[in-house]
């Protein structure tokens, strides 16, 4: 269920915080009336912006990775298939 939409600046980056650290599969849409960010708030923000690209950085890692791993098993011969040997030589 999504959360309210925030009435202020340290509410939204409170909102963004939690969804960084508990990620769920609904879009943040930005409030449109809480004007510019506060200066005393520029630095938490930046911050805040800097853990996202991380998280994005290591989720691009995992789902390479992922897909890697799916195309080794999809490279794995399907036992059913009587024509070719069963066994998978790890060794070399």
């Amino acid at each position: 269920m999504p959360e309210a939409r925030p009435d202020t600046w340290p509410d939204a980056l409170d909102q963004l915080e939690r969804e960084l650290r508990h990620p769920d599969a609904s879009d943040w849409t930005p409030p449109e009336d809480l004007g510019p960010i506060p200066p005393e708030l520029e630095a938490r923000a930046r911050g805040l912006l800097d853990a996202q690209r991380d998280a994005i950085a290591l989720m691009t890692e995992q789902r390479e990775q992922i897909g890697r791993h799916l195309n080794a098993v999809k490279s794995v011969p399907s036992a059913h298939d009587s024509e070719r040997s069963v066994y998978l030589d790890v060794t070399g």
